[in-house]
């Protein structure tokens, strides 16, 4: 503001005291932004600096304006679109019936051509995306862009109007190409092709969102007060389910609902009042109960996503577990284990009375015997009784969860077994090969992906491993956000497993 309204031979104070009034709102922002980034970690996670970030946020200023967005497979799609011929036919009379430029008079010239002030306003605009640049979206530069724009009206202006004709029909052409585009990207990252967020963004979501909630208010046409409900399975990057449920209780006009999602379970939130599940399967809402059985599942799925939090604190409930059972011990002490309690871990597997040697263990010779030989029952009971015996000793857990990964109905306990082995020898590639293992099996995708990341970081295994592993790495990959069966998804065609 300072820049467009400096006058010739003015003193810079004299044009910045003019505009302190910007300068103080300016402030402001600053001091909340500088606040909301302090006080949420996810925000200190999107913001972040680094040259390449840097230098792709100026370069996306031009890709924006330009409408240069394409998909992988359809680089050349633009050529067969056509610009939006009654908008584009209007502003072509405009520029025909404009009035010849006239020189300004020197004595009211501004200290700054109107070129050079739009490049500035352009450039200054695109500062603060740098901040964000690996999420980009194209609105981002919409400030930028009326820079852009006042620079190129003004390097258009004195010459030929056929020139401003054909820039502006070329501009109308690539911004049709940026709003035809079916796709948009789904993995952070600065230099990419598309944008994050696009018009097919948001109709997408908003059809996807619309098409759950009349599902939701089927199944369950009014809620109890309080109520809180769980949300599991939601295609991604869709906003049905954000926040605390704010859509939620637009939909049935109650301030006293929450929602959130399955792995961001907690006690309070479960105990505030009724709390409801639900997943999408086959496209479609459906309720599940939130029984034994089903919280047992979330809990081994929280430990192996990561969020051993999660897992406590559904551990915790008395509806997970009988009065008399010996497991729960067992799975709490190792969330426990993950989020430093080693001493709170290691009283619940004494209180099962297992000892806590830590290897090797004896047996795994003759189960490794009695599997070469096909008797995997014998295996497993050799091994169900060795664990309580060595139960900080990873080798023996991650051979028994092996075991239990074949055998049907005890998927839960095998994703306990890994986790455990992981947690007490995290640098061996073997157990993280059977993490990635589990982790496939619940259809936690970036998870496995990492873990089989890990895998190869740490040395792989043999030469048969290494290879099936390096082909469910690239399956993995083409399923993680960014991967041509997610990008393919958005487009209508074949999606992901469900």
């Amino acid at each position: 503001a300072a820049l467009a309204a400096r006058r010739a031979d003015e003193p810079w104070r004299r044009s910045l005291a003019r505009v302190w009034p910007l300068g103080l709102a300016a402030l402001a922002w600053a001091a909340r932004w500088l606040g909301a980034v302090a006080g949420h970690a996810s925000a200190r996670q999107a913001v972040a600096w680094d040259a390449g970030g840097v230098a792709a946020a100026f370069v996306h200023l031009a890709q924006v304006a330009l409408g240069l967005a394409w998909r992988r497979g359809a680089e050349t799609r633009f050529l067969g679109l056509l610009p939006p011929l009654l908008p584009l036919a209007l502003a072509l009379a405009a520029v025909l019936l404009a009035g010849r430029v006239r020189r300004a008079d020197p004595a009211t010239r501004p200290a700054v051509s109107p070129v050079a002030l739009g490049l500035a306003w352009a450039l200054l605009g695109v500062v603060p995306i740098t901040a964000v640049a690996s999420a980009w979206s194209s609105y981002y530069y919409l400030f930028a862009l009326c820079g852009l724009a006042l620079a190129l009206g003004a390097a258009l202006a004195p010459r030929r109007r056929a020139v401003a004709l054909v820039v502006l029909a070329l501009l109308a052409w690539g911004s049709e190409n940026g709003r035809r585009l079916d796709e948009f990207i789904t993995a952070p990252g600065a230099w990419t092709t598309q944008s994050h967020v696009n018009r097919y963004y948001v109709e997408r979501g908003a059809s996807l969102a619309r098409r759950y909630l009349d599902q939701l208010r089927a199944l369950r046409p009014t809620l109890p007060p309080r109520s809180t409900l769980f949300f599991g399975g939601l295609p991604g990057f869709i906003a049905f389910q954000t926040a605390d449920g704010p859509l939620l209780r637009w939909a049935y006009r109650d301030s006293s609902l929450r929602s959130y999602f399955l792995m961001q379970f907690s006690a309070e939130r479960y105990r505030r009042g009724p709390a409801l599940a639900f997943v999408v399967r086959q496209d479609s809402l459906a309720e599940i109960p939130l029984d034994s059985p089903l919280l047992q599942s979330f809990a081994a799925t929280a430990m192996i996503s990561e969020r051993p939090q999660v897992a406590l604190d559904l551990l915790a409930l008395p509806a997970i577990w009988g009065a008399d059972s010996s497991a729960a011990p067992y799975w709490r002490a190792w969330p426990r284990w993950a989020l430093g309690d080693t001493a709170g871990a290691k009283h619940d597997l004494r209180s099962l009375g297992m000892t806590l040697d830590a290897g090797p263990t004896p047996e795994l010779a003759r189960v490794m015997e009695a599997v070469t030989a096909g008797d995997t029952a014998r295996a497993l009971a050799v091994m169900v009784t060795a664990v309580p015996r060595h139960a900080l000793d990873a080798d023996a857990h991650s051979v028994l969860g092996a075991l239990l990964e074949r055998q049907p109905g005890s998927e839960a306990s095998a994703a306990v077994e890994a986790y455990a082995a992981t947690l007490l020898a995290p640098q061996a590639a073997r157990h993280w090969w059977l993490m990635t293992v589990v982790q496939l099996k619940v259809q936690r995708y970036e998870e496995a992906l990492r873990s089989v990341d890990r895998f190869f970081a740490l040395g792989g295994s043999d030469p048969q491993t290494m290879m099936e592993a390096r082909r469910l790495r690239d399956w993995l990959a083409a399923r993680s956000p960014g991967g041509a069966k997610v990008q393919e998804a958005l487009r209508g065609g074949p999606g992901l497993p469900r």
